[in-house]
């Protein structure tokens, strides 16, 4: 089982709503604003629980997608790095956040918790940021919550 979910910070969300977010660029908005505690656990161990960007990590589902292709990848959101790594049956990724901090996990059920973790986050952001979904240069990710 893997838990993969994010806690609302009012802090964060009290700094986004000073500014027009849809004047910045994309990667302001993985790396710069809304950042909030994640977790992401694996059969009820902890591989990490910090302060990162769920703009960032939302969209990383991308990578994961394309392990099966990859076999490998890294993933640098706001305050760490992340890689991955693909077994050759493609049913394993070891997910590595240093020397000493690395878990497996069957890599279809890695991507389906990362695909429910984006999507609440899309519907999160996009409920409390309507605006987002009018982004020059990443709306259309936002719109995909209505559909």
């Amino acid at each position: 089982m893997i838990d993969f979910d994010f806690e609302a910070d009012p802090q964060s969300l009290s700094e986004a709503r000073e500014v027009d977010l849809t004047t910045y660029p994309g990667a302001a908005l993985a790396h710069t604003f809304f950042l909030m505690p994640v977790r992401l656990a694996i059969n009820g161990e902890e591989l990490f629980s910090t302060s990162t960007g769920i703009f960032y990590m939302a969209n990383a589902l991308d990578t994961l997608k394309n392990l099966p292709q990859t076999k490998t990848a890294i993933i640098h959101p706001p305050g760490m790095t992340l890689a991955f790594e693909l077994s050759a049956g493609d049913r394993e990724v070891r997910i590595i956040m240093g020397p000493e901090r690395s878990m497996n996990a069957p890599y279809v059920e890695l991507l389906q918790a990362w695909e429910a973790f984006a999507e609440r986050v899309r519907n999160f952001l996009v409920t409390e940021f309507p605006e987002l979904a009018a982004h020059p240069r990443v709306g259309d990710w936002f719109q995909a919550a209505s559909s």
